[in-house]
């Protein structure tokens, strides 16, 4: 599988309305974070899926970030839904910290730059996901 995410299309969603939340947005936009003129895609490759003896089902997959291509395994959650035109589906539901700085996005890292302070911004970036399986 493979999932193409157009990077000029997400915005802030704790920062309701107002300058702040256009300055924030535009800011993650431009070449300190994801510089979106020169990258406006990510790409999300699903290269295997497996279960373990317990039961739990991981997705192996590379995601293609800021011209950086980092593997990740990402836990998966299916369950069977009926389908509104009839049929079933699988949802699936998985989430996964990307480390931001594997993709060369090191704006306010701590790991990068000394002395940040309060202003040091994590590493970690929670990414989930929900999808319908046909």
């Amino acid at each position: 599988g493979l999932v193409n995410f157009n990077m000029n299309g997400f915005e802030a969603t704790d920062i309701i309305d107002g300058d702040s939340k256009e300055d924030f947005d535009s800011h993650l936009k431009n070449e300190d974070f994801f510089d979106v003129d020169k990258f406006p895609e990510a790409t999300l490759t699903f290269n295997s899926s497996s279960i373990n003896k317990d039961g739990i089902k991981t997705l192996s997959c590379t995601l293609d970030m800021h011209g950086i291509a980092v593997d990740y395994d990402i836990p998966l959650k299916l369950k069977e839904q009926k389908l509104p035109q009839g049929g079933m589906g699988y949802n699936i539901t998985g989430e996964f910290f990307m480390d931001r700085t594997k993709h060369e996005l090191t704006y306010g890292s701590g790991s990068f730059f000394d002395n940040l302070g309060d202003k040091a911004i994590n590493d970690d970036v929670l990414i989930s996901f929900t999808f319908l399986a046909l």
